[in-house]
C-alpha cells in the first residue's frame, strides 16, 4: 500500500515495507497501512508552512519514508543507498553518529573505512515513525523546541535531500551541534517552526531553546556556518530568504543575500 506523500512531489514517498538494516517485527498489513496513513498525515503538517514547501520541491530524486525499526530507542535518521555517491566527489566521509558497540566518540571524525565521495547524489531512505513522536517514547520532547513529529520529520528530510545532491557532511562542528550537516537540518527546521509559532531550537544536544545571541543566529560562529550553508546551496537559501518576517520572524539567510 505505498503512497505518493504529496502529489506536487512524485519523488517523496512513504512505503512501510522498506527495509534498511532492519524491521519493525510484528507488523501486518494493517499495521502497514496505518503507518502510511499516519506518516502521509504528519508530511502534510511538515509541509504546510512555505519552508517545509521550498525542502519539499527541492528533492528531485527518490526519498522513502519507512519505519523506524526500534519503538524502544527515540530516533529518526536519513540514510543514503549509496554512501559515497551522498558525498562531494573527492570528499572525506565522516561518522554522522557513534557506534553503539565501542565506548568512544565517532559522530564528526573521520570514517577510514569509507570511500571518498563520487558527487553524483543518491536516493535516500528515511526511517520516522509518527506514533512513536505522538503517542509513544518520544512523547517527552512533544512541547519541546523541535520536537513534534512534523519538525522532526522535516528535520530528517533535508538530511535526506542533502544527500541526494551529494552535500552529506557530517563533519565535526562546535556549539553542541555535532557535525554541519545537524546544523543546516536544524537551522531550516527552525524557520518552520517559527512560521507556525513555536520555539527555536538550540542546537543538536537535545530538544532546548536557544539562548541570547543565538535567537538571531548573532554570533561569528553563526554566521559563518549560515554563509556556508548558503555556498552549498543557494538556490534553496536564496529563496528561504524571500520568506518574509511577517510569515518568519526567524530567518537567518536574510543576512546573506
Amino acid at each position: 500500500m505505498t503512497q505518493h506523500a504529496n502529489l506536487t512531489n512524485p519523488f517523496v514517498r512513504v512505503d512501510a515495507r522498506v527495509v534498511l538494516y532492519e524491521h519493525p517485527t510484528g507488523w501486518s498489513p494493517d499495521t502497514y497501512a496505518r503507518y502510511e496513513e499516519a506518516t502521509r498525515r504528519v508530511l502534510n503538517r511538515s509541509f504546510s508552512t512555505r519552508t517545509g514547501q521550498l525542502v519539499r520541491d527541492a528533492i528531485r530524486r527518490p526519498v522513502t519514508i519507512a519505519p523506524w525499526p526500534d519503538p524502544s530507542v527515540c530516533n529518526a535518521d536519513a540514510n543514503a543507498l549509496v554512501r559515497r555517491d551522498a558525498l562531494r566527489r573527492g570528499a572525506q566521509a565522516y561518522y554522522c553518529a557513534d557506534i553503539p558497540a565501542t565506548p568512544i566518540v565517532e559522530t564528526g571524525t573521520p570514517d577510514p573505512h569509507a570511500q571518498t565521495g563520487t558527487g553524483r547524489g543518491s536516493d535516500a531512505v528515511v526511517r520516522f515513525t509518527p506514533r512513536q513522536w505522538e503517542t509513544g517514547i518520544c512523547t517527552i520532547f512533544g512541547n519541546s523546541p523541535g520536537g513534534r513529529s512534523d519538525e522532526v520529520l522535516l528535520h530528517e528530510l533535508f538530511h535526506a535531500l542533502r544527500v541526494t545532491v551529494a552535500l552529506r557532511d557530517c563533519s565535526a562542528l562546535a556549539g553542541g551541534y555535532d557535525t554541519f550537516g545537524e546544523f543546516a537540518a536544524i537551522a531550516v527546521t527552525n524557520m518552520h517552526s517559527r512560521e507556525l509559532g513555536r520555539p527555536l531550537r538550540r542546537n543538536h544536544g537535545g530538544f532546548t531553546h536557544v539562548i541570547g545571541a543565538e535567537r538571531t543566529y548573532n554570533t561569528t560562529e553563526h554566521a559563518a556556518w549560515t554563509l556556508r550553508l548558503c555556498r552549498q546551496m543557494p538556490e534553496l537559501t536564496r529563496r528561504l530568504s524571500r520568506i518574509p518576517l511577517s510569515v518568519c520572524d526567524f530567518n537567518p539567510f536574510l543576512t546573506v543575500y
